[in-house]
Formats: C-alpha cells, sequence, structure tokens
C-alpha cells in the first residue's frame, strides 16, 4: 500500500508545473528555510509560504483523485 502511495505522489508531483515543483523540492528535498528560498527567488519569505501552500494543496487534490 505504502508503494501505491509513493508512486501517487511521484505522478502527482511529475503533473505539477515546475514552479509548484521547485518551490516543492527546495522546501523538502533541499531542505532551504524560508528566508533562504525568497532570497533564491527574488521574493518574500511570505510568497514563499503562499506558494508552498498553493503547490501542496494542489498535489494533495491530485492524490487524493488519482487514489480514489
Amino acid at each position: 500500500e505504502r508503494a501505491d502511495e509513493y508512486a501517487a505522489v511521484q505522478r502527482g508531483l511529475a503533473k505539477l508545473n515546475e514552479r509548484e515543483r521547485e518551490i516543492i523540492r527546495l522546501t523538502y528535498f533541499d531542505e532551504l528555510n524560508g528566508e533562504a528560498i525568497a532570497s533564491m527567488l527574488g521574493c518574500s519569505r511570505n510568497s514563499v509560504y503562499v506558494r508552498l501552500h498553493r503547490a501542496l494543496e494542489k498535489l494533495e487534490r491530485i492524490v487524493s483523485d488519482e487514489i480514489k
């Protein structure tokens, strides 16, 4: 079951646009904090958190639809 969930997340990430994948990658895979990400992307920390929240919500919808 866990392998199915992992595969669904992988497929979900592939369906996100590049900007959404980037914010998730920088946060969770590169483990950068909001300030570092904001500096890299040339935006505010608040903008980083908003973009991350939206990307995660979209990913959750995609994965939920796939698992059903």
